[in-house]
């Protein structure tokens, strides 16, 4: 979250034509297709990545929720269904996250290490 409450995701997904011209700091939520955090450590770290931001990610009307959890070597897809996220798909590092359409592009997570571990 930012000084101003407005959470900053680790990565956002956007079609190419898109791209603000201006290059503005801050992209309309409407032309984002996924955002991504990766969970931290501390406790209010997780809470905010599990909690605070997917609810305002959700009200922003954001289709897709990528969070990548080094804690435990997990991944998990949200995508919006009304005003809340359900889980679509979830797995461990190694396995590939397919991205839902209209992405439809595949994230290989293969070197994709666990905080303090190896390679899953």
């Amino acid at each position: 979250m930012a000084d101003d409450y407005r959470p900053r995701a680790d990565a956002v997904v956007i079609r190419a034509e898109d791209i603000p011209a201006d290059n503005e700091a801050d992209w309309p939520a409407q032309i984002v297709l996924a955002v991504v955090e990766t969970v931290s450590t501390p406790r209010t770290a997780i809470k905010r990545d599990w909690e605070e931001k997917r609810e305002r990610y959700a009200e922003a009307g954001i289709p897709v929720y990528l969070i990548v959890d080094p804690n435990d070597a997990t991944w998990h897809v949200l995508q919006l269904d009304g005003r809340h996220y359900v889980e679509t798909a979830k797995g461990i590092f190694g396995q590939e996250i397919t991205m839902p359409e209209p992405m439809g592009f595949t994230v290989r997570t293969a070197g994709w290490h666990p905080y303090g571990g190896t390679a899953a």
